[in-house]
């Protein structure tokens, strides 16, 4: 995986966030990116509700924390392990780093995706130790998804070291998947859907329809994908172009409850 490609990508994703007024509510956002050059196209015919293409999603930059951290909540204390791999986000005061929070202080490094209460955490004098925290509510979705919360961003006590690494993987498995929904060959017409996954757990995000070109082709997120047959049954695909390195942004519309933006 080319890290200095996804910290590019990282680069533009933070300078686009908006930074609404001083008195909004707090925004975060993970700031995860896809790993095309270990992507997988399937191979062969693939039927319908099949996944013809997967590529892995990355946390581009990850924290570990050296010590374990207690951040007084909205009702009680959370806790974050020592040795917690944190994932970067944007936010609306800058770079934060975060990580699902323990009702215990004794439990060890939390990753389970339904746990609804992050922590994250903020280094504003760039010295190598994390000096203002706060908690915010999740989403029980298979990637991390925040809710708006009041912009309550409180001093820690104490600094708390980390150690900041483009290497050290955040431990989560997510992907993006793209099913084959339907195939209508008479129309040349397939629908797509779109999951985000976390290892075998998956949610479908979006459903699309899309006419193929004259070469029978279909573009998905800057990836290019050829249709070379099809039945009512399936479609047999063949990746012209990978996705490129790109965020993946989770968010809400009125329509749908997440989708990733194009």
């Amino acid at each position: 995986m080319r890290l200095s490609g996804i910290l590019a990508a990282a680069a533009i994703t933070i300078s686009c966030v908006l930074t609404p007024p001083a008195n909004a509510r707090s925004s975060i956002v993970p700031l995860f990116l896809t790993a095309p050059e270990e992507g997988e196209a399937a191979d062969g015919f693939v039927e319908e509700n099949d996944a013809f293409y997967s590529v892995p999603v990355v946390s581009g930059v990850t924290v570990t924390l050296a010590q374990r951290i207690a951040v007084p909540g909205s009702v009680i204390t959370r806790y974050v392990a020592a040795d917690t791999v944190l994932f970067q986000a944007t936010s609306t005061e800058g770079i934060a780093y975060c990580a699902s929070s323990n009702k215990n202080p004794d439990d060890p490094p939390q990753y389970d995706r339904m746990v609804r209460v992050f922590v994250c955490l903020r280094d504003d004098d760039r010295d190598g130790a994390f000096d203002r925290a706060l908690t915010t509510g999740g989403e029980a979705a298979a990637f991390p998804v925040m809710q708006d919360g009041d912009n309550d961003w409180r001093a820690l006590d104490e600094p708390v070291p980390y150690t900041l690494s483009t290497t050290q993987p955040y431990p989560v498995n997510y992907s993006m998947q793209f099913v084959l929904r339907r195939a209508i060959p008479k129309k040349d017409v397939v629908f797509v859907a779109l999951r985000i996954a976390n290892g075998d757990d998956a949610e479908t995000i979006s459903y699309d329809r899309y006419e193929l070109d004259s070469k029978g082709e279909l573009e998905l997120f800057g990836g290019q994908f050829r249709v070379t047959g099809m039945t009512k049954d399936g479609a047999q695909f063949e990746m012209m172009r990978p996705i490129p390195i790109r965020p993946v942004i989770l968010g809400k519309t009125p329509a749908r409850a997440f989708y990733v933006p194009g």
